[in-house]
């Protein structure tokens, strides 16, 4: 996954930015050569593998990081 470009400037690898593409695409590869090669441990198969790996990945993007507080009852906040 690493285009002419890349190769030209000297990277042997992906852009930083792009791993989270390039992690999508290798592990899809891998999801449909384990269903193809009958090695696959979740059935029934994915219709759409690529959907399946990325519900499955690493998500970093949180609805808050600070947790709810409230003030002891009584006390000024």
């Amino acid at each position: 996954m690493v285009s002419d470009d890349d190769l030209a400037e000297g990277r042997i690898y992906p852009p930083l930015r792009l791993v989270r593409e390039v992690s999508t695409a290798l592990a899809t590869s891998l999801v449909e050569y384990a269903y193809e090669h009958g090695v696959a441990s979740a059935y029934p198969e994915p219709h759409d593998k690529e959907q399946y790996v990325r519900q499955h990945q690493y998500n970093t993007a949180y609805e808050d990081f600070v947790p709810n507080t409230y003030a002891w009852p009584g006390m000024v906040e």
